[in-house]
């Protein structure tokens, strides 16, 4: 490395000076010997040629001391500082070279046409380079986003300045391009020198550029959501309002209390956040009425940190309109439930009403068909049986009527016992078959304790009401008759540790999923066909379905149109 122009400066007096001192001491100290000897030698009468000697010889006596003092000495001082400074500059020169290799800044160092000289690993790991290949290039090489004719403009500016801080972009070798921050000095050395240290950026741009965007969608949704926004104090000072609330109040607001500013009786809330302490992100929800003019409004309040202090978020939205939609929705609610214990009540006074002279008739019927009150005729007794047969039908009706309806209103209570559902299946079971052997229709019984067979005599018991579980079994396996005209019906029952599941499938003509949906509501009837013949009022399913649920079971449908239909419930064993 060559000297600067200081350091020749710094480097010159002393030599000089020793120099000239050196000359001055030999020429005094010849001229004096030369003086003195000259005296003594003409007494002493030697040949031109001893007297020669004897003047050199003196000469070198005298002249030792002076070059040892004058010469020797501050030369030897002079080396034994200099090599001291070499070794400290040679140690500092280690020392800088570990911090820049081990930095975790990237560090370059340039001439000024922007070859690069030096590198560290720390950018190499951030480019991918290896130190080889960037050695070989240049920082035009790197640069992205930026014309080479750009960075020899600002090579220039940073020699004349001395030194720039300033942020830049650079394409990594597999083509990323990352944001550094450069700090870089100009040094006037070898031709000039550019030192500069790399920091990566990318991250933290990333999440500038993020926060920005964050702040400018929030900006937006401040000016564009339709409710009131603020911000107050522990004292309920407003710190800010929003534009919607600024252009109703005015900046002039700011530093008033939100009560006297938003409650038309200028009365702080009663539930105010404020008079309680409301945690750091939790968000409280109040209602209040007579704010902005006699109107009804949710305010939400979150507690945040704004200018250094705790304050509260206030987001107001009115649901003056919600409320009065609210209230009448209360009143029509009060009127159907009005309603609908009037018709329960109806329901049931019109089934008891109809179920007494249903039941006188039915008897005089029976008495006149049985002759108890003299003889009639076969045309007769077949015109009476069709009128006794229809009774009970209309019987059977008012009983489903009342009976759902008493369901409905929770009026209906279970008689509780250990029943042997296994037995009482196959009981329903030789209820139906004739009326499935009419049909060509073969009723199948599978019944399982813990994944394997029962055997007839063994029990499947569990607690509950034996005569309302009779009656689901009628409800289902008269369905399953009623809607197959051939193939078979089965009916699985499964004991579990907990539950006993029970199945009624058949093979008949099944029904839609959009009918499968609704199939337990009242007065449902899919697959009714018109003309003679028994029909229902398509209550079963609906007082299966309680029944079951009184037993806190639950009841589901699978049916496929065309392919038949599977009834499932499962009921607890306790």
């Amino acid at each position: 490395m060559q000297k600067t122009d200081n350091q020749k400066k710094m480097d010159s007096p002393p030599l000089n000076r020793l120099y000239i001192g050196l000359v001055l001491a030999i020429l005094v100290t010849e001229t004096a010997v030369m003086l003195v000897f000259h005296v003594f030698l003409e007494t002493w009468h030697l040949s031109p040629l001893a007297e020669g000697l004897t003047n050199s010889l003196v000469l070198v006596i005298f002249l030792l001391p002076v070059l040892h003092f004058s010469f020797y000495r501050p030369v030897s001082s002079q080396i034994a500082r200099y090599k001291q400074a070499l070794e400290s500059i040679q140690e500092l020169q280690t020392i800088y070279g570990v911090i820049i290799r081990t930095a975790m800044d990237g560090f370059w160092l340039i001439d000024i046409m922007g070859r690069i000289l030096e590198v560290n690993d720390s950018y190499c790991r951030l480019t991918g380079y290896s130190r080889q290949e960037l050695l070989a290039m240049s920082v035009f090489d790197l640069r992205a986003q930026e014309k080479p004719e750009d960075t020899k403009r600002h090579i220039q500016r940073i020699i004349e300045s001395g030194g720039d801080r300033f942020e830049s972009h650079h394409r990594c070798k597999d083509g990323r391009i990352v944001d550094l921050e450069v700090s870089v000095n100009y040094l006037d050395v070898d031709g000039g020198r550019l030192f500069a240290f790399l920091r990566d950026i990318t991250e933290r741009k990333l999440v500038e550029r993020e926060m920005t965007e964050l702040n400018i969608l929030n900006q937006v949704l401040v000016k564009t959501i339709p409710f009131g926004m603020d911000v107050v104090d522990a004292e309920g000072n407003v710190l800010y309002l929003s534009p919607r609330l600024e252009a109703l109040f005015g900046k002039e607001a700011i530093g008033k209390k939100c009560w006297e500013l938003y409650k038309d009786d200028k009365i702080q809330c009663k539930d105010c956040p404020l008079k309680s302490t409301t945690a750091a992100g939790l968000t409280d929800t109040i209602e209040t009425f007579g704010v902005f003019g006699g109107r009804s409004v949710q305010i939400s309040h979150t507690s945040m940190e704004y200018q250094g202090k705790k304050v509260l978020l206030e987001i107001f939205q009115d649901i003056t309109e919600r409320k009065r939609y609210e209230e009448e929705l209360i009143a029509a609610n009060h009127e159907l439930v009005k309603l609908e214990r009037m018709k329960t009540e109806f329901i049931t006074t019109v089934s008891h009403e109809l179920r007494t002279p249903l039941g006188i008739m039915r008897e005089g019927v029976s008495q006149v068909v049985e002759g108890l009150h003299g003889e009639i005729t076969e045309g007769q007794r077949q015109y009476l049986g069709k009128s006794l047969g229809h009774m009970e039908r209309l019987t059977r009706i008012v009983n489903s009527i009342l009976e759902i309806a008493n369901l409905e209103a929770g009026k209906i209570g279970l008689r509780m016992e250990s029943v042997d559902i296994a037995a009482l299946a196959r009981e329903m079971i030789r209820m139906f078959e004739p009326a499935a052997q009419n049909k060509n229709v073969e009723i199948r019984a599978h019944f399982s304790s813990r994944g394997e067979p029962l055997c007839s005599p063994e029990k499947i018991v569990l607690r509950g009401d034996r005569n309302k579980l009779g009656q689901v079994f009628i409800h289902l396996i008269d369905n399953a008759v009623k809607f197959s005209e051939k193939g078979h019906i089965e009916i699985q029952i499964q004991e579990t540790a907990d539950t006993v599941e029970c199945v009624v499938s058949d093979t008949g003509r099944g029904m839609t999923k959009e009918a499968s949906a609704n199939v337990f509501d009242k007065f449902q009837q899919f697959g009714r066909e018109y003309g003679p013949g028994q029909k229902g009022v398509g209550l079963g399913l609906a007082i299966t379905k309680g029944i079951i649920e009184l037993h806190k079971g639950r009841i589901w449908i699978e049916s496929e149109f065309g392919k038949g239909t599977k009834v499932s419930f499962s009921l607890p064993k306790g």
